[in-house]
Formats: C-alpha cells, structure tokens, sequence
C-alpha cells in the first residue's frame, strides 16, 4: 500500500487503531517499517490495512479494483450479459454482488490485533508446588456448561443463570484440585459447549433455534475468560504444569476457537502453562503408555471415537505408542462408558440445569464434574465426581 492509499482510506477508520495503522503505513517507507513503527506484526498491519479496504468498498470506495467487477469484501452472486442478436457479441453485463464475510477470518484478526502488543504483566505469579507426582496426570473435565443459558426452577426443575453458573464451576474447580493427588500434570478438558450460545443473537449457530439468554454476548464473553483464568490458577497452586483443551462444540463453534486463542495469548509467558491450539475438532495427549482422547460428541458417536483416533494420521503414532486409550466425550448431558478396540470411551454429565427444551423433552441426567488422575502405566488410578453446589462460599 503506497502513502496515497493510506491517506485516502484515513475517513474509513471505524477505530482509533485502524486509525493508526493507516497513519504508521503513510509515514513509513514500506510495511516493515510501519509495522515497526506501529509495534506490531507485518502480517497484523497487512489485516488492518485490508479490514479497512474493505470498509471503504462497502461504503462505494475502492479505486483500481472495479474493473476486476468486484470489490473487497464483496462476492457476484449472479451476472446478467446482453448479447448482439445479429453478431453474438457481449454488449452489457450486470454484476449482482453480496457482502462477504468470513467470520472466522474477522475473530482471528481481531484477535491477532488486540493481543499483538498484549504482555500479561497483571496475572499473579503462582509458585509451583514443591512436590508432585510425576508419573500421574489429573484430567479434569468440565463439557456443556452452557453459560449464558436461562432456566427457571418452575419449569424446568432448577434455576441457572450467568451468577448461578459463576459459583457452580468455582465451587466445582475448588472441589476437584481439593479431592484430587497432587499429580504432576493436569489438563483443564473443556469439552465444548462451554457458552450456550455463538454470536450476538441467542441461536444456534447451526439451526438457528431461539435460546433462553440470560445476558448480553459481550458479558458473556468476558465471563468465559475470567472463569477460565480461575480454574487454571487454581490448578496451578496444586499441579506443575496445566494443559488446557477448548474443545469445539455445537453451541458455540466460533466461540471455541476466540477462547482458544484468548488462552494462547493470555499465558504465552507463562511456561507451566500449555494451550492446545489444534483446529481438528479431535484432541489427544499421551501420558506415559496411557492416550487420552477428547471430543465434544457432535461430529463422531462414542462408539466411533475409538476408530477415528486410532486411524486418523494426526493420532496413529500416538496410539501405537500407547498400552491403552481413554477417550472422553460431552454433548449429550448424560453419562455412558463403552469398551472396545482398546480403548475406554466416557461419556461426561453436564454441571448446568436443564433449558425449557430438554425439560420438556423429558430428558434427565445426573448433574456432576469429574476429575480423573491417570498412572503412566497402569491407565486410571482415581477419580473425584463433583456435584453442582450453588451455595457462595
């Protein structure tokens, strides 16, 4: 982009940092440059840049881009051409176009740019535990909290909001490090569906069937963080290392993958602290010779998963490598274990009340948490099962 492009896009700032990058990009010889100016990436710059290209080609402003028919951030839905009935030649075209927007493409940019600069010099130093067991690995487990969802006790036999669902996952957290060894390793398994809904309209992202909503989607947002953030601090008073797994769920697809990231950034400083940033909606860790295998529910049946992990390229080696495979899954509320081709395969209860739906559906299921620690060698040495608590201690 030359200086001249960037002074003439400076009206389609929509933000002060767009404002900036433009700016930095007009002052500069090159993007390296701005981007050094600007203290950020190349690649960020280049985001901003286009983000605001395509701002001003919605407004009707795009120089050196409507002879190619169409407009960043546009797409042709439909072209009408007249033809000469006596040569057979094209006179006239019509070009119908359609907003384009790739919502994955708009959080991850928007994550990129808001966490480019982000250091986490506010998140409290925890100091490690002084002993811990090495050949251990405490899973725990939390799937289809829905927060954000609104039941009332009257209809559905217990009442949930964004409060309630506060002190549910705190009391449960606190329970599950409290009851569980001081292994060396733990892994947060957020099995999806973890927000009860994916965008500023309460719907599912895919049927789009209205949702009971107990709040707005920003608050909601920064509720998951905060939550988030808590459980892994309190595992890492008791564990050395953390893993946290964001599975992606049916509820809140987009939403898996900004929380992910979120974490990404949130702990990039911190060394006891590992994220798992795998798109693959299918998540695996080896501990010793024991593979630990996750997965919302809403793309392969529980007695499928096993299948998948052992034949999937991304997990092949890893089950080769390993005596034997637990592979745990959410989505249906209830529980359920199966065994078979080596592998044990558990179904995960939900913390959450039932939605007016699955109370009318006359779906029941006993509400819990588990935390299960795993030997190296020997597959499941215990489990803790948590029941929700909704009392503020």
């Amino acid at each position: 982009m030359t200086k001249e492009e960037a002074e003439a896009l400076f009206p389609y700032a929509e933000t002060s940092s767009q404002a900036n990058v433009l700016r930095c990009i007009a002052d500069s010889e090159d993007m390296t440059d701005a981007a050094l100016k600007y203290g950020s990436s190349v690649r960020n710059i280049q985001r901003v840049a286009c983000r605001v290209k395509k701002i001003a080609a919605e407004k009707g402003y795009a120089p050196g881009v409507w002879d190619k028919k169409v407009a960043p951030g546009f797409k042709i839905k439909k072209a009408t051409v007249q033809y000469n009935p006596r040569t057979n030649e094209e006179e006239r075209i019509w070009f119908k176009k359609d907003n384009e927007v790739d919502m994955a493409e708009c959080i991850i940019s928007a994550i990129d740019q808001a966490c480019s600069n982000f250091k986490p010099k506010a998140l409290k130093k925890i100091k490690p535990p002084k002993k811990c067991n090495s050949d251990l690995l405490t899973l725990y487990t939390i799937t289809d909290f829905h927060l954000g969802m609104y039941a009332w006790a009257e209809e559905c036999g217990d009442d949930w909001d964004v409060n309630i669902a506060q002190t549910v996952l705190k009391n449960a957290v606190d329970d599950m490090v409290a009851g569980s060894p001081a292994s060396e390793t733990a892994i947060l398994n957020q099995l999806g569906d973890f927000m009860h809904w994916d965008g500023l309209d309460a719907v599912t992202p895919m049927s789009r069937h209205v949702l009971d909503a107990d709040t707005r989607f920003e608050k909601l947002v920064e509720l998951s963080i905060q939550l988030m953030q808590y459980a892994v601090a309190r595992m890492l008073e008791k564990h050395k290392k953390v893993k946290m797994i964001m599975c992606e769920g049916n509820h809140d697809m987009a939403s898996s993958v900004w929380l992910r990231k979120t974490m990404k950034y949130l702990f990039a400083g911190n060394h006891r602290v590992e994220v798992d940033d795998t798109s693959f909606p299918f998540y695996a860790h080896l501990h010793g010779e024991i593979m630990i295998g996750m997965h919302h529910g809403h793309k392969v049946k529980l007695n499928q998963l096993f299948k998948l992990f052992a034949s999937d390229p991304r997990y092949r080696e890893m089950w080769g490598k390993a005596k034997y495979t637990f592979v745990h899954a959410g989505h249906l509320h209830h529980e359920k274990t199966l065994e078979d081709g080596g592998c044990i395969a558990e179904m995960h209860p939900t913390l959450a009340s039932k939605d007016s739906y699955a109370s009318r559906g006359g779906y029941t299921s006993l509400r819990a948490c588990k935390a299960i620690t795993y030997h190296g060698s020997n597959g499941e040495q215990s489990r803790i099962v948590v029941h929700p608590d909704y009392k503020e201690r």
